[in-house]
């Protein structure tokens, strides 16, 4: 149960690569935004400048031309932020299978870095990313007991 608690949680960006992940996906969505939405918003004005030029300036097409842009701006807007969070939220599994496995792995260091030999080699899941890492430390693992057990 605890385990399950402490997967959930580290889906919201519980290490470094994860935010910075997070910070770059966002930068990159908020700059489309801005390019997508300046030529929108330069195409409608140019169409604009075309409908007084043929109709005269009218209180009623001005109106409409309003409508329209707040329309646009609205259904973009919603469209990125939905893309935003698919985004964010794939990238972040994806992510999660590579920094999990190596935190797993850097503990295993960490503890034969202060002298203690695991007792059990390193155990990934399935769908992990770096499998021949682990499957390496797990053999130096175990060639480190034989050489401590022929002592």
């Amino acid at each position: 149960m605890a385990s399950q608690e402490k997967r959930k949680t580290r889906l919201f960006a519980s290490h470094p690569p994860q935010r910075y992940f997070l910070l770059l996906q966002l930068g990159i969505f908020l700059a489309t935004l801005v390019f997508l939405l300046s030529i929108i918003m330069t195409t409608v004005s140019s169409v604009m400048q075309q409908a007084y030029a043929l109709v005269g300036s009218s209180d009623q097409l001005t109106s409409l031309f309003d409508a329209m842009v707040a329309s646009l701006f609205f259904k973009i807007a919603i469209l990125f932020i939905c893309l935003f969070l698919l985004s964010a939220l794939l990238g972040l599994f994806f992510l999660e299978r590579l920094t999990g496995p190596l935190v797993r792995i850097q503990r295993v260091l960490e503890e034969i870095g202060s002298g203690r030999i695991p007792e059990t080699d390193v155990h990934l899941r399935e769908s992990d990313y770096p499998t021949e890492l682990a499957n390496a430390l797990s053999s130096a693992i175990a060639y480190l007991r034989r050489k401590k057990a022929g002592m």
